[in-house]
């Protein structure tokens, strides 16, 4: 059985998992990847709808992909991901809040379409200030 879209959340939460596949899921309310710490990709290739998307807790963690989702209504927010190099939301335009912090900075370039926020970005903890514009 295949699970596409789910109107409720999904906690992912295991010490032990490198790899996720989350291929199929196309929307779903809220995402919650935490204590993964040995989690080294994480790829969401068909995810077009997500209210809240929250991941922490995986020190390993060197590439996220999200690259079809457009808008995050509630929130995005990276924490405990020192490791990150590839950070991919090449067609997100909207996010409600996003903090980022205890992480690698971002490359320039990682939200190139990001057009609205509602709240706040912050860098704080590990990473590196960097100019909000340079995401862009």
């Amino acid at each position: 059985m295949e699970c596409k879209n789910l109107s409720g959340a999904l906690i992912v939460a295991c010490d032990t998992l490198t790899t996720v596949d989350l291929g199929a899921l196309e929307a779903i309310a809220d995402l919650y990847v935490e204590e993964n710490p040995s989690l080294e990709s994480l790829s969401l290739p068909n995810l077009y709808a997500v209210t809240d998307m929250q991941k922490w807790g995986y020190k390993a963690l060197r590439s996220l992909s999200v690259p079809t989702v457009v808008a995050i209504s509630d929130s995005l927010s990276i924490d405990g991901s020192p490791a990150l190099e590839t950070f991919d939301f090449p067609v997100l335009e909207s996010v409600g809040k996003m903090t980022y912090k205890n992480s690698a900075t971002p490359p320039a370039g990682a939200f190139p379409r990001l057009l609205g926020m509602g709240s706040f970005y912050t860098y704080s903890g590990d990473s590196e200030y960097a100019d909000f514009i340079d995401l862009l």
